[in-house]
């Protein structure tokens, strides 16, 4: 086999050792013994012969192999999963379709032993659960979307020869500015909604909210304001839904955090609101709307102490939150110390007056 040259004149002919794979380097990308001295020293490691590539080579096959099997696995316990899941729901099928025949048939008697799946139904615990995992399923699926572009957008840099035509680079450009003009449309609609919420007009806001979704279904702040509107309507079971689904798109929101744990306040589930404001403070300690939420909530399972603390802790943040005074002289009202609620009541209404008088200056 002919021999691999320089080019170089100065050592021309002299047998080439191997590449460089520095992707910063400049100069001829094969290189001989001079040229690794004159021309590589700045990246002198980054040279490789073509014995050690070939090692390279071989590590990188293996590498690949590997993911290639783990990606197989993961697949398989996919559809395992994804089977096993219309399984059961093929099940719950057929016994629904037996108890629809029972009622048919007039068998009361065989139905009434199987009244708590009606009642399960009806309650629409079932079918929350379910649209929560189709909702956690479509959120892998645009992961994976995410994930093979990203790899593909790799595979362009490293194969430019294999890149798209022209056409479809025109394609691309079309859909990225059709991809603007939906984020353009989700913002104007998204601002409809919040707008109309601001004028009270809950049902029409949803709807806007609702428009925003069909666009971008991953954002969380539409999922939250949806879920505030319906608050409003005091339709809490339905706000609380949305509320979580804007927790799983980012578990960080911690307004959705501290609005879940309202809605739960509203429906007498004190102790389940708390644990919401417990992981709206992991996020952002300072929220002293969730703290003063939490400190309400522990006034309504009589913990007037518990709830004293919360509401001094609001003070701290925010030494002009009315709110946070008056719920503080509530529970000292409350545990009878009657003189220290009075001093509280007096230095609100200070607050309040001077709150009045700073706004008429204004």
């Amino acid at each position: 086999m002919e021999l691999f040259r320089c080019k170089y004149l100065s050592h021309e002919n002299e047998e080439i050792l191997g590449f460089c794979l520095n992707q910063d380097c400049q100069n001829t990308t094969q290189f001989c013994f001079e040229c690794l001295n004159k021309h590589h020293t700045q990246h002198f490691n980054d040279c490789i012969r073509f014995t050690k590539i070939v090692q390279f080579i071989n590590e990188f096959i293996q590498e690949k192999n590997q993911s290639k099997k783990q990606i197989q696995e993961i697949s398989k316990q996919f559809q395992n999963q994804f089977e096993q899941i219309t399984k059961t729901i093929d099940q719950d099928i057929k016994i629904l379709e037996n108890m629809n025949q029972q009622l048919q048939n007039q068998d009361y008697q065989t139905f009434k032993q199987q009244i708590h799946i009606i009642k399960h139904y009806y309650s629409k615990e079932k079918e929350n659960f379910l649209q929560q995992q189709i909702f956690q399923l479509n959120n892998i699926l645009e992961t994976i979307k995410i994930e093979e572009t990203k790899q593909n957008q790799v595979v362009d840099q490293i194969y430019p020869a294999q890149k798209k035509d022209s056409k479809k680079e025109e394609s691309n450009q079309v859909n990225k500015d059709q991809e603007r003009s939906l984020i353009f449309n989700f913002e104007e609609i998204f601002d409809t909604g919040v707008a109309l919420q601001n004028l009270q007009k809950y049902q029409e806001s949803i709807e806007s909210f609702d428009k925003a979704i069909s666009i971008n279904p991953q954002n969380d702040r539409v999922w939250n304001h949806k879920g505030s509107a319906l608050h409003d309507l005091q339709k809490f079971k339905e706000a609380i839904e949305c509320y979580e689904k804007a927790i799983l798109i980012n578990p960080k929101n911690d307004i959705a955090w501290s609005n879940k744990g309202s809605a739960l306040h509203c429906l007498q589930k004190y102790e389940e609101a708390i644990d919401c404001y417990e992981k709206v403070f992991l996020i952002n300690p300072n929220n002293d709307t969730a703290w003063s939420k939490k400190g309400s909530a522990l006034h309504s399972l009589e913990k007037y102490e518990e709830a004293i603390y919360c509401q001094e802790k609001v003070i701290s943040i925010n030494p002009k939150n009315d709110i946070a005074w008056t719920n503080k002289g509530s529970a000292l009202h409350c545990l009878q110390k009657f003189q220290d609620a009075i001093a509280i009541i007096k230095r609100n209404f200070e607050l309040l007056a001077s709150l009045n008088y700073i706004n008429y200056q204004k």
